[in-house]
């Protein structure tokens, strides 16, 4: 995941914030909020090991979700946002997969957590199969589409563990 990290450290979230009062659009950036090892407003589509756990490497919590053999950990969280508008992507990441194994998370246009042909892409890591040494913190800008007014972060783990802490879906506002 090295190769995929910048230089220097993007926009990410250090506080507990809410939209209204941030530039965030994901309320409970550090996972403060949960109940029965899920956060709040995140939904569970599928099967799998799910925890929020106090990591001493991340601010706030750590959203930790593992899969099985034969079983996909798999979660999402929908957001509005304004079409046309720049976003940043952020999270704090550690992972544990194998070449057998994979994790993902991921922002899409709209609201489906389907895969299909018609999904648009915006950022994260999708199918990751190599484990990190500890957390690593990925972030990339997106435009959200003229057509969308929400887009969707899904986690998913394959037989793997995927950790993800102060997560963001940023504004951008160009000067």
């Amino acid at each position: 995941m090295n190769e995929w990290m910048a230089p220097t450290t993007p926009r990410k979230a250090i506080s507990v914030t809410t939209p209204e009062t941030s530039d965030n659009l994901l309320a409970n950036p550090l996972f403060i909020d949960h109940t029965d090892g899920i956060p709040d407003g995140w939904v569970i589509d599928s099967s799998g090991t799910f925890s929020v756990a106090d990591d001493p490497d991340v601010l706030g919590n750590a959203f930790v979700m593992s899969g099985r053999a034969g079983s996909v950990a798999i979660c999402h969280r929908t957001l509005p946002v304004t079409a046309g508008q720049r976003y940043g992507f952020g999270i704090e990441a550690k992972i544990t997969a194998s070449l057998s194994s994979w994790v993902s998370c991921y922002v899409v246009a709209g609201s489906s957590t389907e895969d299909t042909a018609e999904t648009v892409y915006l950022a994260g890591l999708r199918n990751w199969k190599e484990s990190t040494d500890g957390y690593g913190y990925f972030y990339y800008e997106f435009t959200a589409p003229a057509d969308a007014s929400e887009v969707t972060i899904i986690a998913k783990a394959q037989d793997g563990t995927l950790s993800i802490a102060q997560g963001g879906v940023l504004n951008i506002t160009e000067i």
